[in-house]
């Protein structure tokens, strides 16, 4: 966004056009003011934000001045919501939050540490690309390192249907309309994306169309032509002036009609077996893992709170979380065991009396 400022003085013009400051690529302003709305949907739904980044349009950079901004975010709850019976949902979306009087066109949707484990054991496209995605909020994703690789065969077919499904419902055949164009910018972003994975067989392509179109400008044995990614960057930037600048020949769109189609036939007879999920056991001790955290994370919990009334649930800084799943106080000798041990011997450790918890 640039702000343009007029002056008069003595009767003279002096015009200053100025560029917001920029963090993680999104503007000073509105990076301060959704970062407060996130502390506030920490505070209203007792949750530790664990990552945002910006989604949507502004995030596969082809925004006009009609978008809005799409924050997406992973959060973990307290510990004692995953050891109750009954399910909470595990999203946090418009259902919850409802029509608010932001000072932007704001939404906000997030994810559960569960759905987001489930959906990394899935390759799951969005993810990945929230994972890829250098606009961001807050946070990051260490808690997801280490895990198995997305399965380029899943990434594959579900951008294929991605593209497939854009195209057929919303583009072929029909007029450019603003919709259509938007929907025309998806369809270029995903093949892109697809040929990234399946051509070069890189799991963490950009998202940002501006980098995809750089990528494949700088590569020597490029697939795509120069009158063709010239027509691409024509197509961006008559959508980023709300299709109302520019001019959009009938020859690039032909152009670009013909190699979605192609692309389209390629996907679909390219798509390959996808690989078994991988083991759950990952997951699950990740999972795992992340909750020793919530302690830390300064989330509310009543069985939290009990454990620190017990005789053996204060423990020093120097706590360790050992391969077997206990805690170990080095400086105070005191041992104790947690809900995932499953090798608790009372002979050779100390048991909270209450509630079997240590933090």
């Amino acid at each position: 966004m640039i702000f343009t400022i007029i002056r008069f003085i003595y009767d003279k013009v002096y015009i200053y056009r100025l560029s917001d400051i920029m963090i993680n690529g999104i503007e000073d302003e509105i990076y301060k003011y959704v970062n407060q709305k996130l502390d506030e949907i920490e505070e209203e739904f007792n949750i530790k934000i664990l990552y945002a980044v910006e989604s949507g349009s502004r995030g596969w950079g082809f925004a006009n001045d009609e978008s809005d901004y799409d924050i997406r975010f992973i959060y973990i709850r307290p510990l004692s919501d995953y050891l109750s019976i009954v399910h909470k949902r595990d999203v946090i979306d418009i259902n919850d939050l409802g029509r608010r009087d932001y000072k932007y066109d704001l939404d906000f949707s997030g994810w559960d540490i569960t759905k987001t484990l489930q959906l990394h054991r899935k390759s799951n496209p969005s993810l990945r690309e929230y994972i890829v995605h250098n606009m961001v909020y807050r946070g990051d994703t260490s808690f997801l390192e280490g895990l198995p690789e997305f399965d380029l065969v899943t990434l594959k077919q579900a951008y294929g249907g991605m593209t497939y499904s854009n195209w057929n419902k919303y583009v072929k055949g029909d007029k450019m309309t603003k919709s259509v164009t938007k929907r025309y910018c998806y369809c270029i972003r995903q093949i892109l994306a697809w040929i990234l994975i399946d051509e070069y067989n890189d799991p963490y392509a950009p998202i940002n169309i501006d980098e995809l179109f750089a990528i494949f400008e700088n590569k020597e044995d490029s697939p795509l032509a120069p009158q063709l990614l010239e027509d691409m960057h024509s197509l961006v930037d008559y959508y980023r002036g709300n299709c109302s600048t520019n001019h959009l020949s009938e020859r690039a769109i032909m152009n670009l009609s013909t190699w979605v189609a192609t692309y389209l036939d390629i996907m679909r007879t390219k798509q390959g077996k996808s690989q078994e999920l991988p083991n759950i056991e990952i997951y699950n001790q990740r999972f795992k893992e992340i909750l020793v955290q919530t302690v830390s994370y300064g989330i509310k919990s009543d069985i939290i709170d009990r454990c620190h009334l017990c005789e053996y649930g204060n423990h020093y800084p120097s706590s360790q979380w050992c391969d077997k799943g206990w805690w170990h106080d080095y400086d105070g000798g005191a041992y104790g065991t947690n809900i995932f041990c499953e090798d608790f011997e009372e002979e050779e450790y100390y048991r909270c009396g209450k509630k079997g918890f240590v933090i």
